[in-house]
């Protein structure tokens, strides 16, 4: 809330930000200009993993901490305000931009939360999903032929998903079968990682100050 937002701006070398954008980065990570545009804490390479640890004053010392065990204390707290019991597993959406090495770790911090991680599925996917659970009767109804195709109507939607850091656009198309049973997959798929509501925050503010100076 608000009194959180003036604490990190007032101790911002030491509130840990972004933590699932900088998630699986190396030495690589630190040196590209668009993740670090916004960072205010440290963050250095742990020579042991090669994985990044973000360094911080806690108790006044100077403390280091793998990213993923700062991930798990997140999924940890949100996992003690849900209610729900003799939870089975859980399913993680990742960006669809995100490499094989990133997903890892998001899986060991879950593994670390004491979860049980089912698989990652991309964000589009998980959109897609959601939506045909959610409106499968309008599907249904605004399906329509393909060409000379009569056996199967089909329904395209663009779903576009703006985070902080990212965004990502997807293309998925619907069948719906003469049973009027409803299928999906997605077409095409493109993620941009350095792309964000944070990106559109500062252009309308550097717009404004352009406006008000001219």
């Amino acid at each position: 809330g608000e009194t959180a937002a003036l604490e990190a701006n007032s101790n911002a070398k030491n509130t840990l930000k972004d933590l699932v954008y900088f998630l699986g980065g190396d030495s690589s990570t630190l040196s590209a200009t668009s993740a670090n545009l916004y960072r205010q804490f440290k963050l250095e390479v742990d020579e042991a993993t090669g994985k990044l640890q973000a360094v911080v004053e806690y108790n006044g010392k100077e403390t280091k901490l793998g990213l993923e065990l700062l991930v798990s204390m997140l999924v940890r707290t949100a996992r003690s305000y849900c209610k729900a019991e003799g939870i089975e597993g859980v399913s993680i959406t990742t960006h669809v931009s995100y490499t094989e090495k990133q997903r890892k770790s998001l899986v060991d911090a879950a593994l670390i939360a004491e979860l049980k991680p089912l698989r990652c599925v991309d964000s589009c996917v998980a959109m897609a999903t959601m939506f045909e659970i959610k409106h499968t009767e309008r599907i249904v109804n605004e399906a329509v032929a393909d060409g000379d195709d009569t056996s199967a109507k089909k329904f395209k939607v663009v779903f576009v998903d703006m985070g902080h850091t990212s965004t990502s656009v997807a293309l998925v198309q619907y069948i719906v079968d003469e049973n009027n049973g409803v299928s999906s997959r997605v077409l095409s798929s493109v993620g941009k990682k350095d792309l964000g509501a944070r990106n559109i925050d500062d252009a309308l503010f550097n717009n404004v100050v352009s406006t008000l100076l001219s």
